[in-house]
């Protein structure tokens, strides 16, 4: 759905389900759902947030980060969670011996 290609198929293929209720309304409604389509190749392919270097250029994998990652960031910002955190475990695993192995 981010790419043109995906985008268009997904799109193309929703008007292909119109089509087959063989119906008036559902040849009317596959004719618009296939002018979207076309619609958003050319905004696809002309504006210049999808352009490289754009906002929106790329795929949005890229831009995600590991939960990992997010974790370590989040306690390097509030350092008195992780400090609450630990001595909770410790307490826990002092008191529940059992459990610590």
């Amino acid at each position: 759905m981010f790419t043109v290609t995906g985008r268009s198929i997904f799109i193309f293929f929703t008007a292909t389900v119109c089509l087959a209720l063989g119906y008036w309304l559902g040849y009317i409604v596959a004719a618009l759902t296939m002018l979207n389509a076309f619609f958003n190749m050319y905004v696809f392919c002309v504006h210049p947030a999808y352009q490289p270097g754009g906002q929106f250029y790329g795929s949005p994998d890229d831009k995600k980060t590991t939960a990992e990652s997010e974790i370590a960031g989040y306690l390097q910002r509030n350092p008195q969670l992780a400090q609450r955190a630990g001595a909770a475990a410790m307490q826990t695993a002092q008191d529940n011996p059992e459990l610590a192995r």
